[in-house]
């Protein structure tokens, strides 16, 4: 081997050597980042159960609550996902509103057993004697807000809020989530559509991405074009499927890092 071959060897070395360095301070640095900026999001979808109406020839449809007649009365689903890196302990939550009238609700923990309450501070506000009723005040407080603890908020974990809610208005109902835990922020998203459990746009955007690097490649390397055209057009077709795959597999890499 001559002095210029050994010189070149020992270049590649240092620089693979470098470069492993830099890949895992890389890692680093990004995983620190990631555990900051711990990010709660949530959803909220609403579906209209029905509504009070009158008909002079076929009669007349009334939605009621506790006896009394209501305009619309509506179903509305509030998801939370804790999409960090972190997994978090007494994790208050705040639902809220101020032109939805809030009526019964059941909380989940979605693939878990576990059973949420209310907070304690919360329960003692609604706290009614056996035998009294509810004051004005309480009443509401219950019809606009409601707070919860989740004992744990584990990475990935999906918390689902259900409520039967009356609108003050002629408009939809408006719901919306707080949680008051130091290091979390908390975004809100509007419904997507997904496929596999994963967004539907972001696993398009991932794919078609993925999929120039395959297409620069194929054409790179294949000199048939009709070969290239044909697995440019299979590819645009099933697209979402390799944007899933690699979607998944970088949350599987992040819970990983987080672990």
């Amino acid at each position: 081997m001559t002095l210029v071959d050994t010189a070149l060897f020992e270049n590649k070395y240092l620089m693979s050597a470098a470069s492993a360095a830099g890949a895992v301070l890389l890692t680093v640095t990004t995983e620190r980042i990631l555990r900051k900026r711990a990010r709660f999001t949530y959803h909220v979808h609403h579906q209209r159960l029905g509504g009070s109406a009158d008909h002079v020839v076929f009669g007349s449809v009334r939605m009621t609550w506790n006896g009394n007649v209501v305009p619309n009365l509506f179903v509305s689903t509030v998801e939370l996902v804790n999409e960090s890196m972190q997994d978090f302990d007494n994790v208050l939550v705040v639902v809220h509103s101020k032109d939805t009238m809030l009526l019964s609700e059941q909380v989940e923990m979605v693939g878990t057993t576990s059973l949420i309450s209310w907070s304690e501070g919360f329960a003692k506000q609604l706290a009614v004697t056996e035998g009294e009723q509810p004051t004005d005040q309480q009443r509401d407080l219950h019809s606009r807000r409601r707070e919860f603890l989740l004992p744990v908020m584990n990475r990935g974990q999906v918390v689902r809020l259900t409520f039967i809610n009356v609108p003050r208005s002629e408009t939809p109902p408006s719901i919306w989530l707080d949680v008051n835990h130091k290091g979390i922020r908390v975004q809100f998203h509007p419904p997507q559509q997904l496929i596999l459990g994963v967004s539907q746009k972001r696993a398009s955007l991932i794919g078609v991405l993925g999929g120039v690097v395959l297409i620069a490649a194929i054409v790179h390397f294949c000199d048939s074009t009709l070969t290239s055209a044909i697995v440019a057009m299979v590819y645009g077709l099933v697209a979402q499927v390799p944007g899933v795959a690699a979607i998944k597999i970088w949350r599987w890499i992040r819970g990983a890092l987080g672990s």
